[in-house]
């Protein structure tokens, strides 16, 4: 069932074309009386000239007969045959029409091609502050940021091979400062697989002591060098 709104725009559509059509023919119309009128104005033409020459040599005929008499009227009669002989040809022969000047070549302007639109310089790099790291053998660290911080799996699943980062606990160690000691210290959080300092197990032995150079081996898959500072 078509509802009332598609019934709408099928009378508007219709209106439309029939609108359009209407146009269409009222302009073809126009052009019919514009050639009709042109043609009968050419017929219109012809037809006075040619009654005008039937005229001007019916008066010079006339005139002819009675230039015996009077030899005056055989001139005037011969100059009025000539004058509208002269202005038939006139009327007839009109000029050719004038041919348009060819329109000026379009100039396209020049467009200058837009400018090179400079790059953003980069955003300025985050300098990271921390108060020591844990570096592997290869280079790659692992900041510490806070004076105690809790490592486990997530901190070095990215610097071992997935399978042997499994042995690494969730929380593994913490490694803290002791501010009236003036020391960094490290502890086992009961990992699973224990936690290597300079090749010793730490696990269960609370918290012992990190000193520069100090080797971290969590579960023993991967080897950390402590150093203080940046």
């Amino acid at each position: 069932m078509i509802d009332d709104g598609s019934r709408v725009n099928d009378a508007v559509m219709i209106a439309l074309f029939r609108s359009r059509r209407s146009v269409q023919n009222a302009k073809i119309m126009v052009l019919h009386v514009k050639i009709v009128s042109r043609v009968l104005e050419e017929i219109l033409g012809v037809v006075v000239a040619i009654l005008a020459v039937a005229a001007a040599t019916a008066a010079s005929l006339y005139l002819l007969v009675l230039a015996p008499r009077e030899p005056i009227y055989g001139v005037v009669a011969a100059l009025l045959l000539a004058s509208f002989i002269l202005l038939l040809y006139l009327g007839l022969m009109k000029p050719p029409a004038a041919v348009p000047p060819p329109p000026p070549p379009r100039v396209t302007p020049a467009v200058a091609p837009p400018a090179p639109v400079a790059a953003p310089p980069p955003p300025p790099q985050e300098t990271m502050i921390y108060i020591a790291r844990l570096e592997t053998r290869d280079g790659k660290i692992v900041p510490i940021t806070s004076v105690r911080q809790v490592f486990g799996r997530k901190d070095f699943e990215k610097l071992v091979d997935p399978v042997l980062a499994r042995a690494i606990s969730r929380e593994h160690f913490t490694v803290f400062y002791d501010f009236r000691a003036g020391k960094f210290f490290i502890e086992d959080r009961s990992s699973t697989n224990g936690t290597l300092l300079n090749g010793t197990n730490i696990r269960g032995k609370g918290p012992v002591e990190l000193k520069e150079g100090d080797t971290i081996s969590p579960a023993g898959v991967l080897h950390l060098t402590f150093k203080v500072g940046s």
